[in-house]
């Protein structure tokens, strides 16, 4: 396993982040998370946005995935 996750993070604002449906082929929309500058990094280490990332992939789904 993988410390921590490293895929793509686009801020949209001060406190939305946008994972990109391009991070995985399988993505349906793209995901969005709620959260401030100074949780970035402890977001990353529980890898939080890759859950995100996978609901994004789940059939069905109507609008961002978002956390």
């Amino acid at each position: 396993m993988v410390d921590g996750w490293n895929g793509p993070l686009e801020q949209v604002d001060s406190f939305r982040f946008q994972i990109p449906r391009s991070y995985k082929p399988q993505m349906r929309t793209s995901g969005l998370i709620f959260v401030d500058q100074p949780m970035i990094p402890q977001l990353r280490q529980d890898r939080a946005p890759e859950q995100v990332a996978n609901v994004a992939t789940m059939p069905g789904i109507v609008g961002m995935a978002m956390a």
